[in-house]
């Protein structure tokens, strides 16, 4: 649901007036599965954003929902501001402007902290009440079990598979470890 995506679909197909409902229904096209599992991966600001464009993602009656969130708050607004500024937004993909960590200020990490704090809060006050699981992000990119989970929840059979991976990794060095620690110290707290 991230607005890069939903720009690709409009350049590839050359739309001059972008009919989200249009797009909606070609991504489902695509990813529901032979067995009819369509799974949608949206974060806040998105859900939010189709919002105002009057679609409400929950409103595709799906049969679970499952939130992602990290526990180290602080590590996550340094990656978001690195990702603002570096316009790499997974480990699967290079950054399209290198800047060094360096070049991170404590102000873009607190800001990018605020952020994520209200996206947080809209979660808790609109979103949450919906959701079926929580996980960890941490947990969820070094354990199978969540998987496993997901899966009994929606009764999908999976004998055949033994260990699930995520493919996800945390995007952290040792320059971001001495920035978080800089930042901690800038903060105050021990």
């Amino acid at each position: 649901m991230n607005i890069r995506y939903v720009k690709a679909y409009a350049r590839l197909f050359e739309l001059k007036d972008m009919d989200l409902n249009q797009y909606l229904q070609f991504v489902m096209a695509k990813t529901t599965t032979s067995n009819r599992v369509f799974t949608l991966n949206f974060h806040v600001e998105q859900y939010t954003e189709w919002q105002k464009n009057n679609l409400d993602l929950l409103r595709l009656g799906f049969d679970k929902l499952y939130y992602v969130y990290r526990k180290d708050k602080l590590a996550q607004a340094l990656s978001f501001a690195k990702a603002r500024l570096t316009d790499q937004w997974s480990s699967k993909s290079g950054p399209l402007r290198e800047t060094p960590i360096g070049e991170i200020n404590n102000s873009d990490i607190l800001k990018a902290l605020y952020h994520l704090s209200l996206q947080d809060e809209y979660y808790r006050t609109h979103l949450a009440k919906h959701v079926q699981r929580e996980y960890c992000y941490e947990d969820f990119t070094t354990s199978n079990s969540c998987f496993h989970d997901v899966l009994a929840d929606n009764a999908i059979e999976h004998q055949d598979i033994q260990i699930f991976t995520s493919g996800m990794a945390v995007q952290r060095g040792a320059s971001d470890t001495q920035k978080m620690h800089d930042l901690v110290s800038y903060i105050g707290h021990q």
